[in-house]
């Protein structure tokens, strides 16, 4: 039985065909997520597992994300977080900085032990794991019919972040019951829209493999520390104001909720407790040489948020006390920044982020210039010396906060072991990806 490797690439002629297809002859690594391929050229090998070629910093605890039917468990590696969207078709690995679960553990699997106000609250069918388990929520008159949870102590002056599954029809409201907090989004259920009670309250809305939303709200927790409580409500309609006349019976499942003092925490990750350095990827030591010249090309997918600022698409690492980061600021223009006195080396406003949108990288080193394609737009620089034993890492950032770090899906990465010219790289974007 012959082994056929197929690829969606053309070619002007069967010499171009690289010889280890679909991965380019001159190429030390391929890794494709949205088509279970990958690929060494030392190895001389085609797997499924992505640590031929790639490494992390530590291994992350076991947690929940979106799989191909909807929650999935994930195993003790990052490389099984493969999402869909609604059609079944691969998004990619999901990659997203800190998120730490702050619902407390009763509530978080058992959403009839929250507070209920005009609205019983039961299980709905069965589940064969409780954090994959629906509630109906039903209210029982014309006013307030809502469900409010407890969360961990948060920090003064943090952003609260709320995501749930929810299925159903009509619209629901989502934002903190506590006292001096008024800002909310609703979301309507059967048309998709989304409507946001003021400019400063974050909100978006997916649609799930296998039907409903995941909603997420991002509110400002002002004043002194406390207890938060989370709350979905059946609302009349999307204009309805805060906690108003109740609308229809909707189901509720897996609550997430964050604190933090960043403004762009990750989407919607079910984990229960994840750490970003998880998410720090870089080529196998045995693949090239890290400290050396290198080229990367690889295909990344924005996360949802609208209103999403400062994503890091490369680092270049000295150590733990230097490196140039290749990330969109807080006005989300493309910058390379220094982290030694926070130099802006090179910046292009021509190229910004915006939310699910695919963007196609390049980075080339040779010696101490560096250049990078996004997306057919170029930026270059000379690092000097600070460079001379840098390593790469993919989505990296120095904000330990995780404020800077991408959220999305990496889809597709090719890692060469020598420099191009900024021409070459722009070729190699172009044709493999």
């Amino acid at each position: 039985m012959a082994l056929q490797l197929r690829t969606l690439a053309t070619f002007a002629a069967p010499s171009d065909i690289p010889a280890r297809a679909p991965m380019p002859d001159d190429a030390a690594g391929y890794v494709d997520f949205t088509a279970n391929l990958h690929m060494t050229a030392a190895a001389a090998e085609v797997s499924n597992a992505s640590a031929l070629v790639f490494s992390r910093d530590n291994t992350p605890r076991s947690g929940l994300y979106y799989g191909r039917e909807g929650l999935a468990a994930g195993a003790h590696t990052t490389w099984d977080r493969i999402e869909y969207d609604a059609a079944g078709n691969p998004l990619g690995l999901l990659v997203e900085q800190t998120w730490t679960q702050i619902v407390t553990d009763a509530m978080r699997t058992n959403l009839a032990l929250g507070t209920a106000v005009g609205a019983a609250v039961a299980a709905s069918g069965m589940a064969e794991q409780p954090w994959a388990q629906w509630y109906a929520v039903t209210p029982s008159g014309a006013g307030e019919a809502s469900l409010t949870l407890t969360t961990a102590s948060v920090t003064a002056n943090h952003y609260v972040y709320i995501h749930f599954d929810v299925r159903g029809e009509g619209v629901v409201q989502v934002g903190l019951n506590d006292a001096g907090i008024t800002g909310f989004a609703n979301f309507d259920l059967t048309a998709g829209e989304v409507y946001r009670s003021d400019t400063s309250t974050g909100a978006s809305m997916i649609r799930r493999p296998g039907g409903g939303w995941t909603v997420m709200v991002r509110l400002r927790w002002g004043g002194a520390a406390g207890v938060s409580h989370p709350y979905v409500a059946s609302v009349a309609s999307l204009t309805t104001g805060l906690r108003g006349a109740s609308g229809r019976a909707f189901d509720l499942r897996a609550p997430r909720v964050a604190a933090n003092a960043s403004g762009g925490l990750p989407e919607r990750s079910a984990f229960e407790l994840f750490k970003r350095e998880s998410d720090l990827i870089f080529p196998v030591a045995g693949l090239m040489d890290l400290a050396g010249d290198f080229t990367c090309a690889f295909r990344a997918r924005s996360g949802f948020f609208n209103d999403r600022s400062g994503a890091s698409l490369f680092l270049l690492r000295n150590g733990t006390t230097s490196g140039t980061e290749i990330r969109f600021n807080a006005t989300n223009t493309l910058i390379a920044r220094q982290t030694s006195g926070n130099l802006i080396v090179a910046e292009n406003p021509s190229i910004r982020w915006t939310p699910e949108t695919i963007y196609r990288v390049g980075v080339s080193r040779r010696g101490s210039q560096i250049a990078v394609m996004v997306n057919d737009l170029h930026i270059g620089f000379d690092t000097g010396a600070a460079v001379a034993d840098a390593t790469p890492e993919l989505f990296g950032s120095w904000d330990t906060s995780g404020s800077n770090s991408w959220s999305g899906h990496l889809q597709k990465c090719i890692w060469w072991s020598q420099g191009r010219a900024p021409a070459d790289l722009a070729a190699l974007v172009d044709r493999w990806l």
